[in-house]
């Protein structure tokens, strides 16, 4: 059942909202990123975000280089606070030469290790200050 008039909880899954309470939330983590990190000059096209639902699939989210896309699945997402954080995560890849240096890294790093991993995920944290924004600019959404 999707909650259409109450706040939205970090703690509630994703599939609690309707798809236009997450879309307005995604859009809004999109120019906060956007503000805050800054944009990636170097890419043709302006980075977009795609949620898609699939168990089969191993991946919480990625980002794809080649349309500069950030991809969530929500088959694995349990909270809006994995939600944000993962755009996070994926947002600082859009900001990395990850076409041409991260699978080199990778071979010397393996992922865990990754200095593209390890500095997306030390942001992650910041989707407490994307939400505290987001409470004050839309109070009673």
């Amino acid at each position: 059942m999707a909650l259409h008039n109450t706040k939205i909880k970090l703690s509630s899954g994703p599939h609690n909202y309707d798809t236009m309470r997450r879309t307005h939330l995604l859009n809004y983590a999109q120019r906060w990123c956007k503000e805050h990190f800054g944009v990636n000059g170097r890419k043709k096209y302006a980075i977009s975000y795609n949620c898609y639902a699939d168990e089969d699939d191993t991946y919480i989210g990625y980002y794809n280089d080649k349309m500069n896309m950030i991809c969530m699945n929500l088959s694995h997402i349990k909270s809006m606070k994995e939600l944000l954080a993962t755009y996070i995560h994926e947002y600082q890849h859009s900001l990395q030469p990850t076409r041409s240096r991260y699978w080199k890294l990778a071979k010397r790093f393996g992922y865990l290790d990754h200095p593209y991993e390890v500095h997306a995920r030390s942001h992650e944290r910041y989707y407490r200050h994307m939400m505290n924004d987001y409470r004050i600019r839309y109070p009673n959404r």
